[in-house]
């Protein structure tokens, strides 16, 4: 580490800015974040947590959509599971097309292992999708696709069977 790297002093207000949305300080973490993100010498990791950070901020301050474009481009620079499910949850929901952007994450998010934790964050979403036409649109979409690449991963298929079973009642039913 050199003498004029920036790293601690960056670390350092990463700590405070989770203190921030810890205490749920929405403005003023807003506010930090944007100040940071100013800075030219962050690396992507570091763009990405802040840029997470915002989002977050925005989210409960009620800028919606303004969040989930800050976690898009949060996800791009560096894909964390917990920003990647939560953007995932906004995409799918009530959005008729497929974002282009969904499929190559959820797979990732597949390969890494997380197919489990997906599958419980696609059920959160179909359960708040309020007609049956949405979540069966929304399943048949995956499964086109292939998103879970479930051919190659029969934990994954038996759940989705289980899954098309219960899409119909809202995403309740017997999860086996």
């Amino acid at each position: 580490m050199s003498v004029n790297d920036p790293t601690p002093q960056i670390d350092h207000q990463f700590s405070a800015l989770l203190d921030l949305e810890a205490r749920a300080e929405w403005q003023e973490l807003l506010i930090d974040t944007t100040k940071l993100l100013e800075c030219g010498f962050l690396k992507p990791h570091q763009l990405a947590m802040l840029k997470g950070l915002k989002a977050s901020a925005l989210k409960n301050l009620g800028h919606r959509e303004e969040a989930y474009g800050e976690l898009l481009d949060s996800i791009t620079l560096h894909t964390t599971p917990l920003s990647a499910l939560t953007w995932l949850e906004h995409a799918w929901e009530g959005k008729p097309n497929p974002h282009p952007v969904w499929l190559p994450i959820t797979r990732e998010l597949v390969l890494r292992n997380h197919g489990q934790v997906l599958l419980l964050t696609l059920m959160g979403v179909l359960g708040r999708l309020p007609l049956q036409g949405q979540r069966q649109q929304l399943l048949d979409q995956i499964e086109a696709l292939d998103a879970f690449l479930l051919s190659s991963h029969s934990d994954l298929a038996r759940q989705w069977h289980w899954l098309r079973r219960a899409a119909p009642g809202g995403g309740s039913g017997t999860w086996g």
